[in-house]
């Protein structure tokens, strides 16, 4: 054989040892396991591929991968994420949000050197639908309608220290929100300069930052700081100073959140409110310090969180109120907390109500600390509640659809959903309903609408979200609907 011809067996013989094939078949046996509000597990069987690219979307997924590509975790690519690239067969999501579908797509592959060959066709695919918030039972003992029912729900949500540990130690303490709750919850995969990186969102500001492994609140970076969101100093009954996030106030994760450590320094225990004027020089990107229209020094953070901020604060004063005995009123409160309008934080409660990221929280720290905000779970609570003086306000109605909703039994039982004007009984007799309630978000019951032996008429309320509870002859039913 001549010189060329040897060359060119050499370089063909090169050639397919740098090449790969296809795999066969894609992996099977989609398994979803551990699923919560906020996350689930993804497993498969492997047909024999070298490796497998998960990936995930809220939407329907048609990306395709590209041979000799390199995906990396964490990686966005119209909207669709990496969840894990390699050999192994199971994954966990996180950052999900509470009730909502995620589609899932598997893509064997097999990669020799710098070559990497997707089998592109018919991925392995699934959808995993997210638990959906609810209350359950917790709220059963409440009686919603009586005089003494701030008192009832303070005994019920005040959280309780682990048994058997001396000395008294919070269910998740001080410290765990940095070691538990950040890398469950809060830290989010990127890709940055072709690396996976995590990062974390300011909850104040908005900003994002880049950390690596070890989270420290100072330095090195991200710098930054579990803060008070209803500010200890305002609770500070007993004089403990720093030392009060060691007992179960200053502890509570309901109150906690993650903010960068120079707008923590610069809230420092300031109201929240509503700035007048040309924000100070310490504001930064959507958080804001300056003066209110009283000449109060008050910061404001970002838009989708003043709700958040609002009900943290209304929480604090409902679950300890009569601690240290103490009213936690807002006009019996310490240092700074004078400065706070009260109508403030009530205004954002209600422009800014609960939305699937604060009831994945809720949801998350109801699993850890084992107490609940009522007012995430019954946004119209706050009107059933003086928040000065810690009583029950004069005049509540609302509680009464409250009580109904605590009673019934919730589940999808009227079709179709989203509905045009029309709702059908599923699972349920025409004839066993006694009655019909229609709620909307904020508990306020609806009266235009009809019912029959078949079906309920809801075409003349507004568009949007309602609750529907069909009330039986031996138990009630409790549904949420969306009429478009």
């Amino acid at each position: 054989m001549s010189k060329f011809g040897l060359f060119i067996v050499a370089l063909l013989t090169s050639v397919s040892l740098l090449a790969q094939t296809e795999p066969a078949s894609q992996a099977s046996n989609l398994n979803f396991s551990g699923i919560k509000t906020y996350r689930a597990n993804v497993s498969f069987t492997s047909s024999g591929a070298n490796g497998h690219l998960v990936v995930y979307s809220k939407n329907p997924i048609s990306f395709t991968p590209v041979d000799n590509t390199t995906y990396l975790k964490g990686q966005v690519i119209n909207g669709v994420k990496v969840v894990s690239v390699g050999s192994g067969t199971f994954t966990l999501v996180k950052n999900l949000l509470q009730g909502n579908a995620y589609h899932v797509a598997i893509f064997a592959y097999n990669t020799q050197g710098g070559n990497i060959n997707y089998k592109n066709t018919n991925p392995l695919t699934g959808i995993v639908t997210t638990l959906s918030a609810g209350f359950g039972n917790y709220y059963n003992g409440i009686d919603f309608t009586a005089s003494n029912v701030v008192n009832q729900l303070t005994t019920l949500i005040q959280p309780k220290n682990k048994p058997g540990v001396t000395p008294a130690e919070p269910m998740i303490t001080y410290n765990e929100f940095r070691t538990i709750f950040i890398p469950d919850f809060f830290e989010v995969d990127t890709v940055v300069a072709g690396v996976t990186r995590k990062y974390v969102n300011c909850q104040y500001s908005n900003e994002k930052r880049i950390f690596d492994g070890t989270f420290s609140f100072t330095t090195p970076q991200p710098q930054y700081s579990r803060e008070h969101r209803t500010a200890k100093s305002w609770y500070d009954f007993t004089g403990l100073g720093t030392a009060i996030t060691d007992i179960l106030e200053g502890a509570d994760i309901h109150s906690l959140d993650l903010v960068q450590n120079d707008v923590n320094t610069s809230r420092s225990n300031f109201a929240f409110g509503e700035i007048m004027g040309n924000p100070w020089s310490d504001s930064y990107l959507e958080y804001e310090k300056g003066r209110d229209a009283n000449n109060n020094i008050v910061v404001e953070p970002r838009e989708d969180r003043k709700g958040d901020v609002a009900r943290a604060n209304l929480y604090m004063m409902l679950a300890y109120n009569g601690k240290h005995g103490e009213n936690w009123g807002l006009d019996n409160m310490l240092t700074l907390s004078s400065t706070q309008d009260i109508q403030v934080l009530i205004d954002w409660h209600f422009a800014d109500l609960p939305d699937d990221f604060e009831k994945t929280r809720h949801e998350y720290v109801f699993e850890k600390q084992g107490n609940r905000n009522p007012l995430i779970d019954f946004p119209q609570l706050v009107n059933c509640i003086d928040f000065t003086d810690m009583t029950k306000a004069a005049n509540c109605e609302v509680s009464v659809g409250i009580q109904d909703l605590v009673k019934a039994e919730s589940g999808n039982f009227v079709y179709p959903n989203p509905s045009t004007g029309t709702l059908y009984y599923q699972g349920i007799k025409g004839k066993d309903i006694v009655n019909i309630r229609i709620y909307n978000l904020l508990g306020i019951e609806q009266n235009n609408f009809t019912f029959n032996q078949d079906s309920v008429q809801v075409n003349n309320l507004e568009k949007g979200l309602y609750i529907i509870s069909l009330e039986g002859k031996k138990k009630s039913y409790l549904s949420k609907f969306q009429l478009k």
